[in-house]
This record gives C-alpha cells, structure tokens and sequence, in this order.
C-alpha cells in the first residue's frame, strides 16, 4: 500500500517554526513602525509618538516596547495596499486560507461590479487587487527566507512523527516483494520540514531496509523556496491564491471572459510544473492518506478532492493537533475533510468509509513535542531542590513542621504577560508591564493559572475546582503554589545543620547571632537585593533585576510583590498564606520569617505569586 504523507501549515508550526499568519503579519507592522522611527516620520504629542502620514494602526500591546505609545488612531486613507486594508478591516483573519478565502471573495466582489454595471472599470480593480495580493505574497516569502528556513535543524525532528511516518508500511500480504510501498512526502508549505524525515535522514530503527531513497518521492504542490537542502533545479514559485474551483460561483467567474479573474487560480498556477502530473500519476495505485498538519480548508478543495475520492484512496487518516488532554481538533478536522467529498453520489459515504475513527488515530505532537517544551520550560523557569523527606519547622512557629520532599520552585514571579498568555484574559495589574509581575489576583485566580498551565504542558492537574471549593487531586502532578515550608525553606536556604547562622531577607547575606542571641541586621542593606518601599519609588519592577539568592538562582523572594501559598493562614480556615513582603510595605514585612494573610477572593495591588511543582 503506498502512502502519502499530506503535510500543512501545523506541520511546521508543531517544529516551532513562525509560519501562522499572525506571525507574519506582526513581524510585517513591526518593521513598518521601526522604519518610519527611522525616518523620523513621527512627531511627539502630549508625551506619545504619533506618526505624521498615520500609515498604519498600532496595536498598544503588541507594540507598546517600540513606540512607547498608549493609542494611535488609524487613517484608513494612507494604506499604500488596498488589499491590506480589507484584512485589517476584517479581523477575523487568523491562518492563511482565511486569507485566500477573503481574496477569493473580493473577487466576486468585482464580479458583481461588473454584472450591474457592466463596467470596463473592474479591470483596473481587479488587477489593483491582484497587485496588492502579489505584494502580499514577495512579502512573505522574504520573510521565510529572513526569518524561517534557517530554523529547519535536525534537534526539533519529533521521533512519534517519523515513527507513524514509517509504520505499518506493510499491507499484510505475503509476498515479500509487493509488501513495500512508497512513500509521496506532498507538502503544501513552501519550507521543506519533510526533509527531516526522508528515508536518508530517519533514525527509526523501525524503518525497514528495503525503504529507501528510490521508494521516497517528495512533492511541493505550492512550490519551495530557496533554503539549505534545496537544489536550485527543485526550487518552484510559490502558488498562492484560490483553489476553489468547485465552487457554485466559480463558473461565473470563469464565464466573465476577463483573464485577470484567474491570476490567482492555483488549478491553472499547477500547469506552470509538474508537480500535479507526478501527483496523478502517484495515485494510479493503491494508497493511503496520512494528513499532517493540514486544514483541508476550502482553498485546496480542487486538488483535495481529486486526492480523498479517487477510488484508489483506501484510507484517510488525520494526525490531530492536541491542546490538552481533554481539548483537540480532530472534530474540526473532520468537518473539513468532509467538503471535500462533493463529486460522488454517495459521497458521504465515501466519506464514512475511508476516514478513520478517532480511536486509531494520534495525536501528531502531544507526546513528543509537548514533552520536550515542558522539559525546555522548567530547565528555563524552575530550580530543583531534594531535601528527601526533611522534617522542617517555620522560624517562628516550631510547632509548624512539615515534611517536605523532593519539589521544584519558579524562579521568578509569574509576569503580566505569561499570565495573560496562559489565562487568555486581560491584565488584571495596577502597575502594567509585560515583565512585571501580575498583581491583583486572588489566591482562586492563581490555582486556576496553575490547572491552565498543567493543561498547557499534559501534566494531570493538582487542584479539583468547583467554584470556591478548591480540593487536591491526588493524581495530580501539575502546577501548584508552593506550601508555606517549601517556600521559607527556599527562601532561608539552610546550608548548615546547626542553623546558627541564617538569612533575614532572601538573597541577603548570612547574618548571625550577637552575644546576646539577638539577630545581627542592617535593612540598609536590603535595597541591594529587594524592592520594599525605601526603593521601590511606589511601583513594582521587572521580576529578576535585583536580589538573586546566594546558592538559587531564584529571585525577588523578598519584596517586589507578596506571593501566595498553598496554606491556609490559621485554624479558622478563613484566609491563605502571603510571604516576602513587597514594593508598597517597610523592611520589616520583607523578613523571611515574616507571616502575612489575605482573604483567598480577594485582590491587592501588591500580592502577586510563583509556581511550585513537585511532591
């Protein structure tokens, strides 16, 4: 049986490469605000940056670092590309084939111009429009030539993908020699990702030897780009545009008799290679379709559907994108896979029969990527610390031992912009800066963070949530706050077994005993290692830019913000646990040994928190 591997835009973004729109599409505003800086094209009003000709809107968050700016107005006036305007206008573009989509309208758009008006004037629109989509697609392909195709490297080749890739290859049948299919790599990315997992560079032990080079046949229907590992004589143009041409409305356009409504029309774009004719000719036999990535969105659906209802096509099977253990794709992929089926009586059917259920499908980056980002994230983010079953009390309350155990703590407070990103909210912080730590939180909001981000990374989650009443799942080894002992004892760091000398700020010096057993300390010294009201100039600051714990890595333990803890203060159950003081109390507050409470619902200018993960 042979095999084609049908790989999409999520194939490259599941090897951590910036192909989405969104990431063009920023990177494109971004240089043109850093160019009209450069060409002085702005003035300054009432302490913003205003841009004199208003080219372009600015989006406060996403560009606040370049311009310092807190609104810019747009002009729609001054777009220099028309198209571009219409896409802006739209916001509701997200991936690539909305984009071709909308283009693909504005075509009929012109095409009902035409039609009421029967107006020569809609070819000077349509080829304006063709213009602006053609200045659209240069611009991207500079952009994967600066910025992406460098980034294709053997260390992000994901082994589950290179492994489904090659497995059960063989059919089943009993002769030796017709056991071996071939394998068609069709990628409709203009990157050549797929190089990573041809037979030559596979480190699958799995890979049968009689695979090789010879059986593998590598297709870009959209064409490639120049990038390492691409001879000159496989480099084709890129095909961008519309592939619709099913569609009830295409024959209108069709039927206009005007040649510039089918510049973009990828049906006719395929004649200028043979790339579609070694497509063809790969599905005059039996095979199977892997889809990778894919959207099976309605701009392919020409070249989608002459691949999904051939008769030769046996099976279809999609490689879902995983999100969290209970949050996938494959419904959506599904529903797109089922437009394609449009040509055959009982197409649906045909549908029912060739697409795999769920449960023999896979998903394509969980496993391997998710866990690789989750170790790449705590090598980052997080300090181990095994103290094995240590039995230890707080300074101030012996009777408050608690055994801790192997655990990890953050090493820094959680930021404005990482707790945006996990919880998909607005900032909820007085002091507003993407590196600054979240403040105004209540202790419920943090342990929903913690649960996100266990979802994020495939970590079972610690807290069971049900309104106010929050539990521990005892199957949980997800994000959590740190407990109240972990944190002093991290803070403190015992070095020594006697613990005659100790820590009265976290990251400070050690400071003993005087002869009469009062403890030695200057809080002149703190504002070296911690932001507390002396030096704080009444506002948070950037988490990490001073106090660093002399054996941990691990900062801002003292001052900055107070950090919740697991704990509940006292017996009355009534409040959790703050410690380290912050950028709005005194010295004192900062001590390590210093007990604070607050109401778990709710919030403060000055309480923010860190993670903790472990036992």
């Amino acid at each position: 049986m042979n095999r084609i591997i049908l790989i999409g835009n999520g194939f490259d973004l599941a090897h951590g490469l910036a192909t989405r729109y969104g990431d063009f599409i920023n990177k494109f505003w971004k240089d043109q605000v850093l160019e009209a800086m450069e060409f002085k094209d702005w003035k300054v009003e009432n302490g913003n940056f205003v841009f004199e000709n208003k080219f372009f809107e600015l989006r406060r968050k996403e560009y606040k670092k370049y311009t310092d700016i807190a609104t810019l107005k747009q002009d729609i006036s001054y777009y220099k590309n028309s198209f571009l305007e219409r896409i802006e206008k739209a916001r509701v573009i997200t991936n690539w084939v909305d984009l071709e989509e909308l283009y693909y309208r504005e075509l009929l758009s012109c095409l009902k111009i035409e039609k009421e008006n029967n107006d020569v004037f809609v070819v000077s629109l349509i080829k304006k429009l063709n213009e602006d989509f053609e200045s659209i697609r240069a611009n991207f392909e500079d952009y994967l030539k600066t910025n992406v195709v460098n980034e294709i490297t053997k260390d992000k080749k994901i082994d589950e993908i290179d492994k489904h890739i090659w497995k059960e290859l063989k059919n089943g049948t009993q002769t030796k020699n017709d056991f071996i299919g071939k394998v068609l790599f069709l990628n409709f990315n203009y990157t050549a990702t797929e190089k990573l997992y041809t037979k030559k560079n596979s480190s699958n032990s799995d890979v049968d030897a009689e695979i090789d080079t010879r059986r593998n046949e590598v297709i870009h229907i959209h064409g490639v780009i120049e990038q390492k590992g691409v001879k000159d004589d496989e480099i084709r143009p890129m095909i961008f545009g519309y592939g619709d041409e099913l569609a009830v409305d295409f024959k209108d356009i069709e039927n206009t008799n005007r040649n510039e409504f089918l510049e973009n029309a990828k049906s006719i774009k395929y004649l200028e290679t043979d790339n579609y004719d070694r497509l063809l000719d790969f599905i005059k036999a039996d095979y199977e379709v892997f889809i990778f990535g894919h959207s099976c969105g309605l701009s392919d659906r020409t070249l989608l559907n002459t691949i999904f209802e051939n008769e030769r096509c046996k099976k279809i099977k999609p490689f879902f994108h995983q999100e969290n253990p209970t949050k996938d794709n494959f419904s959506e992929m599904t529903k797109n896979i089922s437009r394609n089926f449009i040509r055959e009586k009982d197409a649906k059917s045909n549908l029912r029969d060739k697409v795999e259920k769920k449960k023999n499908c896979f998903p394509l980056y969980y496993e391997g990527k998710i866990k690789a980002d989750l170790k790449k994230f705590l090598e980052e983010n997080f300090v181990d610390i095994d103290v094995s079953g240590l039995e230890y009390a707080l300074l101030e309350e012996e009777s408050r031992k608690q055994k801790i155990d192997k655990f990890s703590m953050g090493k820094c407070q959680v930021t404005q912009a990482f707790y945006m990103q996990i919880m998909g909210c607005k900032n909820p912080s007085d002091n507003v800066g993407e590196k600054l730590p979240v403040e105004q939180i209540s202790w419920y909001d943090c342990v929903e963070f913690c649960n996100k981000l266990s979802d994020k990374y495939g970590l079972k989650k610690y807290y069971n949530i049900n309104g106010n009443d929050v539990t521990h799942n005892p199957n949980g080894n997800g994000f959590r706050l740190p407990t109240e002992n972990e944190w002093e004892y991290t803070a403190r760091y015992w070095s020594r077994k006697d613990k005659q000398e100790c820590k009265i700020y976290a990251g400070s010096t050690y400071h003993k005993e005087d002869v009469g057993g009062n403890i030695i300390d200057d809080d002149q010294e703190l504002g070296k290692y911690a932001w507390f009201s002396e030096n704080s100039k009444y506002s948070t600051h950037e988490v990490g830019t001073v106090q660093k714990a002399e054996e941990l890595a691990i900062y801002d333990m003292s001052g900055n913000v107070w950090e919740w803890c697991e704990d509940l203060y006292d017996e009355s159950g009534s409040y959790r646990v703050l410690r380290g003081g912050s950028w709005y109390f005194n010295a004192r507050y900062c001590r390590v040994s210093y007990r604070f409470s607050y109401s778990p619902d709710d919030r403060h200018f000055s309480i923010g928190f860190r993670l903790a993960l472990g036992s």
